[in-house]
């Protein structure tokens, strides 16, 4: 009998990609959007983060679009960020939440679920295949159904 909890099986019709030994993302194209599922063994207050590298070639931080995911008490969140320097926001540039500098965050039907007997927290979150940020990244013309590099984190 498999005791994979539920939290941890991929949907069918959706990719997956481990990205280490406690977290993996999923994702899916629908359209014009791209669904995805981050799904990590976290501690409380702690965050997971993917995003669409910066460069085309390999992981890179500074130009990079991410999605910073959390399951606090009040329930799961997903939070746009455009990385265009390795700095804390100074409400124009840096690493910043794309609701400052002129950016717009793309997040949309943010829901999730945790399963404290396996330590598992699930975040799932929608964003449009080309986002709307002036400078997005995966405006580049590359398909999410291949091999790109992302940026993650834990």
């Amino acid at each position: 009998v498999d005791q994979t909890p539920q939290i941890a099986r991929t949907p069918q019709g959706y990719n997956c990609q481990p990205l280490n030994d406690d977290y993996q993302v999923r994702w899916q194209v629908d359209g014009s959007n791209l669904n995805v599922e981050l799904v990590g063994r976290i501690p409380e207050n702690t965050y997971m983060g993917w995003g669409i590298s910066g460069r085309t070639s390999e992981t890179w931080m500074i130009g990079a679009d991410a999605v910073i995911a959390d399951y606090p008490n009040s329930g799961p969140r997903a939070r746009d960020f455009f990385m265009d320097q390795r700095a804390q926001c100074n409400g124009q540039a840096g690493v910043c939440a794309d609701t400052t500098g002129g950016f717009t965050s793309d997040i949309s039907n943010v829901s999730g679920e945790k399963d404290d007997d396996f330590g598992l927290s699930l975040v799932r979150f929608t964003r449009p295949l080309v986002p709307t940020d002036r400078t997005a990244t995966s405006n580049r013309g590359e398909s999410v159904d291949k091999s790109i590099s992302t940026t993650p984190g834990i």
